[in-house]
């Protein structure tokens, strides 16, 4: 007989303001409280009062709490210790039936302190002989030996694999990680999006903005802070936004999916020129409403992204999207799904008319295939989420 769940301790990027993390935050509570509906859920964030006030707004139904994630720096260390919040964490996981690592690129080291962090939860749940769910993970770049070590200690011990993509797959097969591994997709396929939703004032803004510039449409794009020397990059990547505008007519839209740590806006604000004719572009505040997002996406005629979540939430409401890849974990999923015709690394003109003119002239079939393709992987996650 399977042990009795009481309580599933669910740890991520969550509580930063990501709206891709949350998104998945959102999925992984929504599949957990399904296959268990008597199990607390308490949530693992950086900010644990920002985390309960999402989901009392998105599952007002349902009970979640809350904690801090543990430290591992000066500042989150000080307040853990001196507040007494390492004690409450590490409390939550002690009396825990479930650990879940709930999805997205945690296990890189393109930035060291994610694979160490994301490693400490582990070995802390470990240490508390607590079962430890990898769900909706990609994996990688790995590219340092204590990264790669890391990964291959906490995969070993994990009692569930489910990955996002194919190549995360073959590297943890490099590592030689010796458990099953099942490959599924994001957990972001697991929302459910409200179409019937009565107010969206974005998308009023915009197609109020669209009309008095007699414009024939509009289109969404994403960017995000990375490297120092990915400016350069962006600001080539947004005079491209506005060829695309002037050329086709439409009005180019800026969702921020991020506020804090990387501020998607400040990155566009430093390159954007205002007497320049940047001035075109319509930057929408940072809002944290997933529904609004997906139904401003969802009237759009195309996105281009750089944020892997703006791509797959265009891809949730069938939107044909053109993704320009500043990461392995864009070009793995792209792979995986067989849609590498819709990527480029290459920002020449020549190359993203190219493109454009593609998704414009075959909107209608690529909406059906993206739609087809959702279809397969909504049942995908929902057959291989698995924490029993």
């Amino acid at each position: 007989m399977a042990q009795e769940i009481h309580k599933v301790v669910l740890c991520g990027h969550y509580g930063s303001t990501n709206i891709g993390d949350e998104a998945i935050g959102l999925s992984m509570v929504n599949s957990i409280h399904k296959s268990h509906p008597e199990a607390e859920i308490v949530v693992l964030s950086y900010d644990k009062e920002r985390t309960e006030a999402f989901y009392k707004k998105y599952l007002p139904d349902i009970k979640i709490r809350s904690v801090y994630l543990l430290p591992l720096g000066f500042r989150s260390f000080s307040r853990g210790v001196l507040k007494g919040e390492l004690r409450h964490t590490l409390n939550e996981v002690k009396t825990c039936d479930r650990f879940v690592m709930g999805g997205g690129g945690l296990f890189t080291d393109e930035k060291l302190f994610a694979v160490f962090l994301w490693g400490l939860h582990a070995w802390v749940a470990g240490r508390y002989k607590k079962p430890v769910y990898m769900i909706g993970q990609s994996i990688g770049p790995l590219k340092t030996r204590i990264g790669k070590w890391i990964v291959r200690k906490v995969f070993n011990n994990a009692k569930c694999i489910n990955l996002r993509d194919e190549e995360s797959k073959i590297l943890l097969e490099k590592l030689k990680i010796n458990k099953e591994i099942i490959v599924s997709c994001d957990p972001v396929f697991g929302l459910k999006f409200d179409k019937e939703i009565r107010e969206n004032k974005a998308l009023d803004e915009v197609n109020k903005k669209v009309e008095q510039e007699g414009l024939k449409g509009f289109f969404v794009f994403s960017i995000r802070p990375w490297k120092k020397n990915f400016e350069k990059l962006y600001t080539k990547f947004i005079h491209q936004v506005c060829r695309i505008s002037e050329k086709y007519q439409y009005l180019p839209v800026f969702i921020p999916f991020q506020l804090i740590k990387e501020d998607d806006s400040a990155i566009l604000n430093k390159i954007i020129d205002r007497k320049s004719k940047l001035q075109q572009i319509d930057k929408l505040k940072y809002n944290e409403s997933i529904d609004e997002i997906l139904g401003l996406i969802s009237h759009a005629k195309f996105t281009f992204g750089v944020r892997l979540h703006s791509l797959l939430f265009s891809m949730l409401v069938s939107v044909p999207f053109f993704a320009f890849s500043y990461s392995p974990k864009i070009d793995n999923i792209l792979k995986m799904l067989k849609l590498e015709n819709l990527g480029t690394n290459d920002l020449s003109r020549k190359d993203i008319e190219e493109v454009i003119n593609y998704l414009l002239s075959n909107s209608d079939g690529i909406s059906r295939e993206l739609k087809q393709k959702t279809e397969i992987l909504k049942n995908k996650w929902e057959t291989n989420f698995n924490i029993d």
